[in-house]
């Protein structure tokens, strides 16, 4: 069997060669890659993190001309549909004074199903695992957090309303198991 040069390459770098990761391992895997790995240990990733695919959503939104006014909210949308496991739900004000709810990815579970505001407070669902304690934590810098609330989930799902949301120009979220 022969092997592929590229493959080769990456097997050398201590990258995977798995197809799901094409790109996520070239960003992540080997020796040489430990400051990346460093930077995201520091918002939340664990070390079972890194053998997952990991996605980014970015926006080039602005408020200057009206056929680029939507795409802050295209990103959400993006956001919100491939991170159905996401961990990290953050809240901003952006450059028009909109308040917009929005999610980081990957973390492993607890996850949040849901993140939006309703009448004027910041809301969240939390789906984890009947029965196990989760803390939900806040940042405004995603280098210190501090506890808001601690679930013992009787269904695995929780609602949590931040109603001190809107005193921050922006605000994450996570949820951790003690």
């Amino acid at each position: 069997m022969k092997i592929s040069p590229a493959k080769r390459s990456r097997a050398a770098a201590g990258q995977s060669d798995s197809p799901e990761r094409a790109f996520s391992s070239q960003v992540v895997d080997g020796a040489e890659r430990a400051a990346s790995r460093a930077m995201l240990y520091a918002v939340g990733f664990k070390a079972d993190d890194f053998k997952k695919p990991q996605v980014g959503v970015v926006s080039t939104w602005s408020q200057v001309t009206p056929c680029n006014i939507h795409i802050d909210q295209l990103a959400v949308h993006a956001a919100l549909g491939i991170n159905d496991a996401g961990q990290i739900v953050g809240t901003g004000v952006n450059p028009n004074g909109q308040r917009r709810a929005f999610l980081l990815t990957p973390l492993t579970a607890p996850r949040f199903s849901f993140a939006g505001f309703q009448t004027g407070q910041f809301r969240l669902t939390l789906v984890g695992e009947a029965g196990r304690s989760d803390t939900i934590q806040a940042s405004t810098n995603l280098v210190n957090w501090t506890d808001l609330t601690n679930f013992v989930s009787a269904t695995g799902t929780n609602e949590f309303t931040d109603p001190a949301a809107p005193d921050f120009p922006r605000r994450f979220y996570r949820a951790v198991a003690p």
